[in-house]
């Protein structure tokens, strides 16, 4: 709990051999953080209430499973509001300087709310909350993979895709909760299914059916990490066969079942709490 007049809290913190800093930190209910700048760039993953976001006159809703990216003295502005947790990663400009020579690097935000990244960035998590030998060696390796992947992400928004590319990326967006057939997206955006799916996976780098069943992963940290809904209607909610099906795939993409997420989450914790 945080202290009479306090508004941020660390709650854990662990220090890597090249001096990245990895951070557990809650925030007040309704703090506010006026214009203000890092010195060193981060990421930073949301996993238990909202925080609004104010950069370069644009506001940013930021909620669970959701992760950003901040480049060093990037003005911004936050408001927290609920019982606010997150999970940041401070990147010194030094270790960024030594990774630029081999990999490309965002010099732009980035927020991300589904996809590769995120689920890197919960396994992150997951790697700093185990703590033995191997741990910042893991934590290391786990975030240069990170901006690896972001880097990635903020490529693939550049390339030259087709539009109707877009439209069927879109919507699978919107409909990724019901059962659909090649067919029907491809019959959606106009073109042959065959030259959807080799279009889909050369710009995307993955199937169709991947990207829905992310989408779907996706929805369900959402659901895990801000209700009460039983994983049963969870599952059947976000367009999986049942309960199993759901908990097999939530396992495969994230790497932790359903119930290990809403613990990290503290989702499992306020259930307990209101059954006491």
């Amino acid at each position: 709990m945080l202290a009479p007049g306090s508004n941020r809290l660390v709650l854990e913190t662990t220090h890597s051999d090249e001096n990245l800093v990895f951070r557990e930190v809650r925030y007040a209910d309704n703090y506010t953080m006026p214009l203000h700048a890092h010195e060193e760039a981060s990421f930073v993953l949301c996993l238990q209430g909202t925080i609004q976001e104010g950069r370069q006159q644009q506001i940013f809703h930021i909620s669970p499973s959701m992760l950003t990216f901040l480049p060093a003295e990037e003005p911004h502005t936050n408001q927290f509001h609920g019982a606010v947790k997150t999970f940041e990663i401070a990147l010194p400009l030094q270790w960024l300087e030594r990774v630029r020579q081999v990999t490309p690097l965002m010099e732009k935000p980035l927020l991300n709310q589904n996809g590769l990244s995120v689920r890197l960035a919960m396994r992150l998590y997951q790697e700093f909350q185990r703590r033995d030998s191997l741990t910042p060696l893991m934590l290391e390796a786990l975030t240069l993979e990170l901006l690896v992947q972001t880097a990635r992400d903020t490529a693939h928004t550049t390339q030259d895709i087709p539009r109707w590319l877009w439209q069927a990326r879109d919507f699978l967006h919107v409909h990724f909760v019901e059962s659909l057939s090649l067919g029907t997206v491809a019959a959606t955006v106009g073109v042959h299914p065959s030259h959807l799916t080799r279009g889909f996976r050369q710009h995307f780098h993955c199937t169709l059916g991947d990207y829905v069943r992310r989408l779907r992963v996706e929805y369900t940290c959402h659901l895990l990490s801000t209700t009460d809904t039983p994983l049963f209607q969870i599952a059947l909610d976000a367009g999986f066969a049942d309960q199993s099906h759901f908990s097999r795939t939530f396992k495969r993409l994230t790497g932790m079942s359903p119930a290990q997420f809403q613990k990290i989450s503290g989702r499992a914790d306020s259930r307990q709490e209101m059954l006491s």
